[in-house]
């Protein structure tokens, strides 16, 4: 992935891809390149088969159950909740 003709350039850059199908086609090929330019990838999904969870290095399940409404108010909650922790746990608060 090329913007403006410049390489990504991600060595020890933490990227956090958050989706709850994870198989948006954009995000799944940013972060392919995110991760080919050196990032260290964390999917945030709910789907555990998804190609978002096979390009990351580590997966993060939100185990929010199948979505079957359009709004996927659980999988977003989960998702606020995931990264509430996250910051919390980095900050430690």
């Amino acid at each position: 992935m090329r913007i403006y003709d410049s390489r990504l350039r991600f060595a020890n850059t933490l990227v956090i891809a958050i989706s709850q199908s994870a198989h948006s086609p954009d995000l799944v090929k940013f972060a392919m390149a995110a991760r080919n330019a050196q990032a260290y990838l964390i999917a945030i999904t709910n789907d555990l088969n998804s190609p978002l969870v096979a390009t990351a290095h580590h997966h993060i399940a939100l185990l929010a159950g199948p979505g079957l409404a359009v709004a996927a108010t659980k999988s977003y909650n989960a998702q606020l909740l995931i990264s509430y922790l996250l910051v919390a746990a980095r900050l430690s608060l």
